[in-house]
């Protein structure tokens, strides 16, 4: 299974929003729970957020890609 979070993607929850860039664990529980996220940020923390517990949403870094022209 893909994982919904991504290296650059951002976690919003409880007024913090931190950037992952390191994922250590991930595990998705659909509707029964949502992700549980294990992460390094940015500024090198240690997180480990529960969106079931913790509340929360995942901020995609849609980056967009350009074709180089010829």
């Amino acid at each position: 299974m893909e994982s919904k979070v991504r290296v650059g993607d951002k976690i919003r929850a409880k007024g913090s929003t931190f950037t992952v860039k390191q994922i250590l664990s991930y595990e998705d529980w659909g509707n029964n729970g949502g992700i549980y996220l294990e992460f390094v940020d940015t500024n090198n923390q240690y997180h480990y957020w529960k969106q079931d517990l913790d509340g929360g949403e995942v901020i995609r870094n849609e980056q967009i890609y350009h074709r180089p022209k010829r």
